[in-house]
Protein backbone atom coordinates (compact mmCIF):
# COMPACT_ATOMS: atom_id res chain seq x y z
CA UNK A 1 0.00 0.00 0.00
CA UNK A 2 2.69 2.18 0.51
CA UNK A 3 4.40 1.87 -2.82
CA UNK A 4 1.23 1.91 -4.03
CA UNK A 5 0.45 5.45 -2.37
CA UNK A 6 4.08 6.81 -3.78
CA UNK A 7 3.05 5.58 -7.09
CA UNK A 8 0.02 7.36 -7.26
CA UNK A 9 2.14 10.54 -5.65
CA UNK A 10 0.56 10.20 -2.42
CA UNK A 11 3.27 11.40 0.55
CA UNK A 12 3.69 8.72 3.29
CA UNK A 13 4.60 10.13 6.98
CA UNK A 14 5.83 8.75 9.77
CA UNK A 15 4.00 9.16 13.41
CA UNK A 16 5.39 12.09 14.73
CA UNK A 17 4.30 12.69 18.73
CA UNK A 18 2.74 16.73 17.06
CA UNK A 19 1.12 15.86 14.27
CA UNK A 20 -0.01 12.67 15.04
CA UNK A 21 -3.22 10.67 15.93
CA UNK A 22 -4.20 7.21 17.31
CA UNK A 23 -4.90 5.59 13.54
CA UNK A 24 -3.86 6.59 10.22
CA UNK A 25 -5.36 10.21 9.42
CA UNK A 26 -5.42 12.37 5.99
CA UNK A 27 -3.00 15.45 5.99
CA UNK A 28 -4.78 17.59 3.66
CA UNK A 29 -6.20 16.89 0.52
CA UNK A 30 -5.27 13.33 -0.24
CA UNK A 31 -7.37 12.15 -2.46
CA UNK A 32 -6.27 10.74 -6.20
CA UNK A 33 -8.55 12.14 -8.84
CA UNK A 34 -9.02 9.22 -11.31
CA UNK A 35 -11.08 10.95 -13.85
CA UNK A 36 -8.57 13.70 -14.37
CA UNK A 37 -5.62 11.72 -13.45
CA UNK A 38 -4.67 14.46 -11.16
CA UNK A 39 -2.37 13.50 -8.23
CA UNK A 40 -2.97 13.88 -4.61
CA UNK A 41 -2.05 17.49 -2.39
CA UNK A 42 -2.01 15.77 0.49
CA UNK A 43 -0.38 12.99 2.72
CA UNK A 44 -1.49 9.90 4.69
CA UNK A 45 0.22 10.31 8.56
CA UNK A 46 0.68 7.22 10.40
CA UNK A 47 -1.19 7.22 13.70
CA UNK A 48 1.13 6.52 17.16
CA UNK A 49 -1.18 3.58 18.23
CA UNK A 50 1.14 1.15 14.96
CA UNK A 51 4.25 1.81 16.96
CA UNK A 52 5.45 -1.63 19.38
CA UNK A 53 5.71 -0.78 22.75
CA UNK A 54 3.28 2.68 22.83
CA UNK A 55 0.13 1.39 24.52
CA UNK A 56 -3.65 3.17 23.55
CA UNK A 57 -3.85 4.76 26.98
CA UNK A 58 -0.43 6.46 26.61
CA UNK A 59 -1.32 7.76 22.73
CA UNK A 60 -4.30 9.44 24.11
CA UNK A 61 -2.29 11.13 26.62
CA UNK A 62 0.07 12.48 23.86
CA UNK A 63 -2.79 14.08 22.22
CA UNK A 64 -4.63 15.30 25.15
CA UNK A 65 -1.50 17.02 26.30
CA UNK A 66 -0.63 18.24 23.07
CA UNK A 67 -3.85 19.65 22.51
CA UNK A 68 -3.59 21.44 25.77
CA UNK A 69 -0.33 22.49 26.24
CA UNK A 70 0.78 23.13 22.92
CA UNK A 71 3.39 20.84 20.87
CA UNK A 72 6.57 19.23 22.25
CA UNK A 73 9.83 20.93 21.89
CA UNK A 74 12.20 19.32 23.60
CA UNK A 75 13.02 15.12 24.28
CA UNK A 76 13.23 16.38 28.39
CA UNK A 77 10.01 18.08 28.08
CA UNK A 78 7.92 15.50 26.34
CA UNK A 79 9.22 12.89 28.84
CA UNK A 80 8.22 14.90 31.81
CA UNK A 81 4.34 16.29 29.89
CA UNK A 82 3.82 12.61 29.48
CA UNK A 83 5.06 10.84 32.49
CA UNK A 84 1.90 10.61 34.35
CA UNK A 85 -0.35 9.20 31.19
CA UNK A 86 2.45 5.94 31.47
CA UNK A 87 5.65 7.10 29.65
CA UNK A 88 8.26 4.22 30.36
CA UNK A 89 12.07 3.35 28.45
CA UNK A 90 10.30 0.93 26.54
CA UNK A 91 7.78 3.39 24.60
CA UNK A 92 10.17 6.40 24.71
CA UNK A 93 12.60 4.32 22.70
CA UNK A 94 10.13 2.89 20.38
CA UNK A 95 8.44 6.34 19.42
CA UNK A 96 12.68 7.70 18.84
CA UNK A 97 13.17 4.52 16.82
CA UNK A 98 10.01 5.28 14.74
CA UNK A 99 11.08 8.77 14.27
CA UNK A 100 8.01 10.03 16.02
CA UNK A 101 10.49 13.02 17.42
CA UNK A 102 12.44 13.39 14.89
CA UNK A 103 10.45 17.00 14.75
CA UNK A 104 12.58 17.50 18.00
CA UNK A 105 16.03 16.25 16.71
CA UNK A 106 16.45 14.31 13.87
CA UNK A 107 19.52 12.62 14.96
CA UNK A 108 17.80 9.36 16.97
CA UNK A 109 20.77 8.29 18.48
CA UNK A 110 21.13 11.44 20.12
CA UNK A 111 17.82 11.14 21.61
CA UNK A 112 18.03 7.45 22.45
CA UNK A 113 21.52 8.26 24.26
CA UNK A 114 19.52 10.80 26.38
CA UNK A 115 16.53 8.55 27.35
CA UNK A 116 17.77 7.43 30.56
CA UNK A 117 18.33 11.41 31.79
CA UNK A 118 14.80 12.46 30.52
CA UNK A 119 13.39 9.67 32.30
CA UNK A 120 15.35 10.80 35.55
CA UNK A 121 14.22 14.24 35.07
CA UNK A 122 10.38 13.63 34.48
CA UNK A 123 10.52 11.42 37.78
CA UNK A 124 12.07 13.81 39.55
CA UNK A 125 9.35 16.89 38.59
CA UNK A 126 6.72 14.47 38.81
CA UNK A 127 7.59 13.47 42.39
CA UNK A 128 8.17 17.10 43.21
CA UNK A 129 4.39 18.29 42.04
CA UNK A 130 3.00 15.24 43.62
CA UNK A 131 4.54 16.51 47.03
CA UNK A 132 3.18 19.92 46.30
CA UNK A 133 6.73 21.77 45.32
CA UNK A 134 7.40 24.37 43.12
CA UNK A 135 9.29 23.62 39.85
CA UNK A 136 12.95 23.35 40.16
CA UNK A 137 12.87 26.12 37.10
CA UNK A 138 10.07 28.90 38.54
CA UNK A 139 7.18 27.53 39.26
CA UNK A 140 4.06 28.17 37.27
CA UNK A 141 5.36 29.46 33.61
CA UNK A 142 4.27 26.16 32.06
CA UNK A 143 6.75 24.10 29.65
CA UNK A 144 7.01 26.87 27.47
CA UNK A 145 9.18 28.71 29.65
CA UNK A 146 11.66 25.83 31.13
CA UNK A 147 14.90 26.18 29.71
CA UNK A 148 15.97 22.38 29.33
CA UNK A 149 19.54 21.03 28.97
CA UNK A 150 21.32 20.82 25.49
CA UNK A 151 21.86 17.03 24.58
CA UNK A 152 24.90 15.91 24.03
CA UNK A 153 25.99 15.74 20.51
CA UNK A 154 27.35 12.30 18.70
CA UNK A 155 27.51 11.11 14.91
CA UNK A 156 23.79 11.06 13.49
CA UNK A 157 22.70 6.99 12.12
CA UNK A 158 22.49 6.79 8.73
CA UNK A 159 19.44 6.15 6.11
CA UNK A 160 20.07 2.08 6.82
CA UNK A 161 20.08 2.23 10.51
CA UNK A 162 17.23 4.95 10.58
CA UNK A 163 15.27 2.38 8.21
CA UNK A 164 16.10 -0.83 10.75
CA UNK A 165 14.98 1.42 13.61
CA UNK A 166 11.52 2.23 11.94
CA UNK A 167 11.35 -1.57 10.78
CA UNK A 168 11.78 -3.28 14.24
CA UNK A 169 8.83 -0.60 16.00
CA UNK A 170 6.51 -0.47 13.19
CA UNK A 171 7.11 -3.60 11.05
CA UNK A 172 7.60 -1.83 7.60
CA UNK A 173 9.41 0.72 6.10
CA UNK A 174 8.12 3.94 6.42
CA UNK A 175 9.89 7.16 5.29
CA UNK A 176 11.56 5.22 2.43
CA UNK A 177 12.64 1.65 1.62
CA UNK A 178 16.19 0.42 2.20
CA UNK A 179 16.50 -0.38 -1.83
CA UNK A 180 15.59 3.11 -2.73
CA UNK A 181 18.48 4.46 -5.45
CA UNK A 182 18.96 0.68 -6.21
CA UNK A 183 16.42 0.31 -8.69
CA UNK A 184 18.36 -0.34 -11.69
CA UNK A 185 20.45 -2.99 -9.93
CA UNK A 186 17.31 -4.75 -8.73
CA UNK A 187 15.75 -4.52 -12.57
CA UNK A 188 18.65 -5.73 -14.18
CA UNK A 189 19.18 -8.68 -12.00
CA UNK A 190 15.12 -10.12 -11.64
CA UNK A 191 13.09 -12.44 -13.53
CA UNK A 192 10.55 -12.01 -11.49
CA UNK A 193 9.48 -9.85 -8.70
CA UNK A 194 9.04 -11.34 -5.06
CA UNK A 195 5.52 -10.79 -4.93
CA UNK A 196 4.82 -13.27 -7.84
CA UNK A 197 6.94 -16.15 -6.56
CA UNK A 198 3.21 -16.56 -4.73
CA UNK A 199 2.05 -17.20 -8.64
CA UNK A 200 4.91 -19.09 -10.07
CA UNK A 201 4.25 -23.13 -10.21
CA UNK A 202 6.61 -25.70 -9.06
CA UNK A 203 9.76 -26.06 -10.44
CA UNK A 204 9.84 -22.94 -12.21
CA UNK A 205 13.69 -21.29 -12.43
CA UNK A 206 13.48 -17.53 -11.47
CA UNK A 207 16.03 -14.97 -10.25
CA UNK A 208 14.53 -12.61 -7.76
CA UNK A 209 17.13 -9.53 -6.24
CA UNK A 210 16.09 -7.35 -3.26
CA UNK A 211 17.33 -6.63 0.29
CA UNK A 212 17.55 -9.67 2.90
CA UNK A 213 14.88 -8.72 5.52
CA UNK A 214 15.15 -11.65 7.79
CA UNK A 215 17.36 -14.71 8.02
CA UNK A 216 17.05 -17.40 10.40
CA UNK A 217 19.83 -20.60 10.75
CA UNK A 218 18.22 -23.59 11.27
CA UNK A 219 20.18 -27.09 12.43
CA UNK A 220 18.31 -30.16 10.89
CA UNK A 221 17.17 -32.05 13.41
CA UNK A 222 18.32 -35.53 11.35
CA UNK A 223 22.09 -34.80 10.46
CA UNK A 224 22.65 -31.87 12.89
CA UNK A 225 23.41 -29.80 9.63
CA UNK A 226 22.67 -25.98 9.33
CA UNK A 227 20.33 -24.28 6.75
CA UNK A 228 18.96 -21.28 6.39
CA UNK A 229 15.15 -19.75 5.65
CA UNK A 230 15.40 -16.12 3.97
CA UNK A 231 13.03 -13.29 3.25
CA UNK A 232 13.90 -11.40 0.61
CA UNK A 233 12.19 -7.92 0.44
CA UNK A 234 12.00 -5.81 -2.96
CA UNK A 235 9.60 -3.01 -4.31
CA UNK A 236 6.81 -5.32 -4.45
CA UNK A 237 6.50 -7.17 -1.05
CA UNK A 238 8.26 -10.22 0.16
CA UNK A 239 9.04 -13.67 -0.74
CA UNK A 240 10.74 -16.84 1.33
CA UNK A 241 13.33 -18.86 0.16
CA UNK A 242 15.26 -21.83 1.44
CA UNK A 243 18.94 -22.40 1.44
CA UNK A 244 19.30 -26.45 2.78
CA UNK A 245 22.67 -27.47 4.19
CA UNK A 246 24.54 -28.19 0.95
CA UNK A 247 23.42 -25.40 -0.30
CA UNK A 248 24.08 -23.10 2.63
CA UNK A 249 27.43 -23.87 3.21
CA UNK A 250 28.58 -23.41 0.34
CA UNK A 251 26.94 -19.72 -0.10
CA UNK A 252 27.12 -18.96 3.78
CA UNK A 253 29.65 -16.13 3.50
CA UNK A 254 27.38 -14.12 1.22
CA UNK A 255 24.23 -14.46 3.14
CA UNK A 256 23.98 -11.98 5.43
CA UNK A 257 20.58 -9.99 6.84
CA UNK A 258 20.42 -6.30 4.93
CA UNK A 259 22.36 -6.85 2.24
CA UNK A 260 21.34 -7.21 -1.73
CA UNK A 261 21.66 -9.82 -2.94
CA UNK A 262 20.22 -12.31 -6.44
CA UNK A 263 18.76 -15.50 -5.62
CA UNK A 264 18.90 -18.09 -8.24
CA UNK A 265 16.55 -20.95 -7.64
CA UNK A 266 13.16 -23.23 -8.26
CA UNK A 267 10.08 -22.60 -6.90
CA UNK A 268 8.70 -25.22 -4.64
CA UNK A 269 5.26 -25.26 -3.26
CA UNK A 270 5.07 -26.89 0.12
CA UNK A 271 2.89 -28.24 3.19
CA UNK A 272 3.88 -28.38 6.76
CA UNK A 273 1.54 -29.31 9.03
CA UNK A 274 -1.35 -28.51 6.91
CA UNK A 275 -0.12 -24.87 6.10
CA UNK A 276 0.57 -24.76 2.61
CA UNK A 277 3.61 -22.30 1.26
CA UNK A 278 5.23 -21.35 -1.84
CA UNK A 279 9.01 -20.81 -1.72
CA UNK A 280 12.11 -20.72 -3.31
CA UNK A 281 14.84 -23.28 -2.92
CA UNK A 282 17.91 -21.34 -3.48
CA UNK A 283 20.58 -22.85 -5.90
CA UNK A 284 22.82 -19.55 -6.21
CA UNK A 285 23.40 -16.28 -4.78
CA UNK A 286 24.70 -12.93 -6.16
CA UNK A 287 25.93 -10.04 -3.42
CA UNK A 288 24.93 -6.99 -5.33
CA UNK A 289 25.96 -4.34 -3.27
CA UNK A 290 28.25 -3.98 -0.26
CA UNK A 291 25.97 -1.78 1.53
CA UNK A 292 22.74 0.04 1.15
CA UNK A 293 23.32 3.59 1.72
CA UNK A 294 25.16 4.07 -1.52
CA UNK A 295 22.89 7.25 -2.61
CA UNK A 296 19.79 8.17 -3.81
CA UNK A 297 19.74 7.91 -7.66
CA UNK A 298 20.37 4.94 -9.68
CA UNK A 299 21.75 5.36 -13.54
CA UNK A 300 24.16 8.66 -12.19
CA UNK A 301 22.88 11.84 -12.80
CA UNK A 302 19.56 10.99 -14.24
CA UNK A 303 16.07 12.27 -12.21
CA UNK A 304 14.22 8.89 -12.20
CA UNK A 305 13.66 6.11 -14.57
CA UNK A 306 10.54 5.76 -17.23
CA UNK A 307 9.68 2.08 -17.47
CA UNK A 308 7.71 1.45 -20.87
CA UNK A 309 5.83 -2.58 -20.72
CA UNK A 310 5.68 -3.73 -23.81
CA UNK A 311 3.25 -6.93 -24.33
CA UNK A 312 3.86 -7.06 -28.17
CA UNK A 313 5.09 -4.62 -30.48
CA UNK A 314 5.63 -4.98 -34.19
CA UNK A 315 9.46 -4.24 -35.83
CA UNK A 316 7.69 -0.64 -37.72
CA UNK A 317 6.12 0.10 -33.73
CA UNK A 318 9.76 0.18 -32.52
CA UNK A 319 10.88 2.16 -35.33
CA UNK A 320 8.02 4.84 -34.37
CA UNK A 321 8.91 4.31 -30.73
CA UNK A 322 12.38 4.81 -31.36
CA UNK A 323 11.70 8.46 -33.18
CA UNK A 324 9.86 9.42 -30.12
CA UNK A 325 12.48 8.90 -27.77
CA UNK A 326 15.08 10.47 -29.67
CA UNK A 327 12.73 13.46 -30.23
CA UNK A 328 12.26 13.65 -26.04
CA UNK A 329 15.64 14.59 -25.16
CA UNK A 330 15.58 14.95 -21.15
CA UNK A 331 17.37 13.41 -18.36
CA UNK A 332 15.02 10.10 -17.62
CA UNK A 333 16.12 6.84 -18.27
CA UNK A 334 14.40 4.61 -20.27
CA UNK A 335 13.91 1.22 -19.31
CA UNK A 336 11.91 -1.59 -21.87
CA UNK A 337 10.14 -4.28 -20.55
CA UNK A 338 8.95 -7.30 -22.06
CA UNK A 339 6.69 -9.58 -20.15
CA UNK A 340 6.54 -12.90 -21.62
CA UNK A 341 4.90 -16.34 -20.54
CA UNK A 342 5.68 -15.22 -16.43
CA UNK A 343 9.11 -13.99 -17.42
CA UNK A 344 10.15 -10.39 -18.20
CA UNK A 345 13.33 -9.18 -20.11
CA UNK A 346 14.47 -6.31 -20.00
CA UNK A 347 17.11 -3.55 -21.15
CA UNK A 348 18.04 0.08 -20.41
CA UNK A 349 18.38 2.19 -23.75
CA UNK A 350 21.00 4.89 -23.68
CA UNK A 351 18.92 8.05 -24.44
CA UNK A 352 17.45 9.75 -22.02
CA UNK A 353 14.15 11.28 -22.06
CA UNK A 354 11.56 14.11 -20.95
CA UNK A 355 8.00 11.64 -19.54
CA UNK A 356 5.77 14.35 -20.50
CA UNK A 357 2.02 14.49 -21.65
CA UNK A 358 3.37 14.95 -25.10
CA UNK A 359 5.77 11.98 -25.25
CA UNK A 360 3.07 9.93 -22.92
CA UNK A 361 0.52 10.63 -25.34
CA UNK A 362 2.51 9.70 -28.51
CA UNK A 363 4.05 6.35 -27.08
CA UNK A 364 0.22 4.99 -26.51
CA UNK A 365 -0.79 6.74 -29.81
CA UNK A 366 2.68 4.13 -30.74
CA UNK A 367 2.17 1.18 -28.69
CA UNK A 368 -1.97 1.33 -27.83
CA UNK A 369 -1.11 -1.94 -24.56
CA UNK A 370 1.77 0.07 -23.35
CA UNK A 371 1.55 1.07 -19.63
CA UNK A 372 3.93 3.52 -18.27
CA UNK A 373 5.73 3.99 -15.22
CA UNK A 374 8.02 6.62 -13.99
CA UNK A 375 10.13 6.86 -11.05
CA UNK A 376 11.25 10.19 -10.01
CA UNK A 377 14.36 9.61 -7.49
CA UNK A 378 13.58 13.06 -5.83
CA UNK A 379 10.50 12.10 -5.11
CA UNK A 380 10.96 8.82 -4.06
CA UNK A 381 7.79 7.73 -5.51
CA UNK A 382 6.17 6.58 -9.35
CA UNK A 383 3.29 8.07 -11.02
CA UNK A 384 1.60 6.36 -14.03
Amino acid sequence: FIEESRRLKIPILPPDVNASVGDFAIEGKAVHDRERDAPATGAIRFGLTAIKGVGGSLVEGIIGERKESGPFKHLYEFADRTKPFGMNRTALEALIRAGALDGMDANRRKLLNCVDGALSYADTQNRSRLAGQDSLFGGDGGPQSVSYPALPECDAPGRSENLSMEKEVIGIYVSDHPLRGHERTITQNSTHTCASIAEQDEQVFVKIAGVIAKMRVIVTKSEGKRMASIVLEDFTGQATAVAFPATFEKLKDVLHKDTVVQLSGYVMHREMRGEKSIELRIEEVKKLEAELDLGNGAGGNARGIVTLVVPRATKTQFMKLRRIIEESPGDYEVLLSFPADGNCHQVYLTHHVKPDDLFKRAVQDCLYRCDIDILDHNNLGMAA
